[in-house]
Parts: C-alpha cells; sequence; structure tokens
C-alpha cells in the first residue's frame, strides 16, 4: 500500500466499486458447474433504482435547468455534480450491500426481483422517518 500511495479513501472506494459476485470455492464444489453470473448493470439498477431514476432525472433537465439560472452556472453545476456524486456512491453501497445476497435457485433474476423489493422497502422506511420527524419539529415548534 506504501509503494501505491493508496489512501484510506481510495480503499473504500475500490472497495465499494469492486462488485465481485463470484461465490467461494467451498460454495462451488457443491454445486454443479454451470453457474449463472448477475449482470452488474441490473444489479445496480433494481439495488437503487429510487436513488437513480432522480438522477437521470437531474441530469437529463440539466441543460434546461442551466438555461434558466444564468446568473449563477458555476454554483448550479457544482450543486448537480455533488448532488449527482452522493447519488451514485449511495447507489453503489446498496448495490455493494445487495450483492451479499446469494443467488436463490441459481438464477439472478430472482435476486433483481427481492433486491428490488428490497429498496423499496428502503424507501418506504425512509419517507415513513422523514414524515415522523417532520411532525416532530412541528410539535416542537408549536410548543414554544
Amino acid at each position: 500500500d506504501i509503494l501505491r500511495h493508496r489512501t484510506f479513501k481510495d480503499k473504500i472506494y475500490n472497495y465499494l466499486t469492486n462488485l465481485n459476485f463470484e461465490t467461494n470455492e467451498i460454495e462451488q464444489v457443491n454445486k454443479p458447474k454451470k453457474t449463472i453470473k448477475r449482470n452488474e448493470y441490473i444489479h445496480l439498477l433494481t439495488s437503487a433504482w429510487w436513488i437513480l431514476l432522480p438522477l437521470g432525472l437531474i441530469v437529463i433537465l440539466f441543460p434546461f435547468i442551466i438555461l434558466t439560472e444564468r446568473k449563477q452556472i458555476l454554483n448550479t453545476t457544482l450543486g448537480m455534480v455533488f448532488i449527482v456524486g452522493i447519488g451514485y456512491l449511495v447507489s453503489l453501497l446498496f448495490s455493494k450491500l445487495f450483492s451479499f445476497i446469494p443467488l436463490i435457485d441459481n438464477n439472478p433474476i430472482y435476486n433483481y426481483i427481492l433486491n428490488f423489493i428490497l429498496s423499496g422497502i428502503i424507501l418506504g422506511i425512509t419517507t415513513i422517518m422523514g414524515k415522523k420527524v417532520d411532525k416532530m419539529k412541528k410539535t416542537i415548534a408549536t410548543n414554544s
């Protein structure tokens, strides 16, 4: 690591971006030789669809936003790059997290469906938690 000059940040990024779907050698001995590999792009889309969908819309609408915000083009562009970068890293985190789920019945389609459902559950939980926090803030503000 010293010769390669890799920092802790580089190690974390390499760990998150290394989507390796290979199984252990012990598991391969017990299973038949024919295994189907997961498609990395479909896996990423089904793992973080609720993050990637708004990011895609933001990227598509970005040229139109720049046309309307002529005074603050630099701030708008930097904000867009920051939002897309954070969204990309969070989607990679979800993809890496869901890659630990083993193949169901040696068919990745079942895993894609499970990833989509689990990601939707995470979206639902965060939405409910956000509503509860907003409700608590309103009650605290009215009591003060």
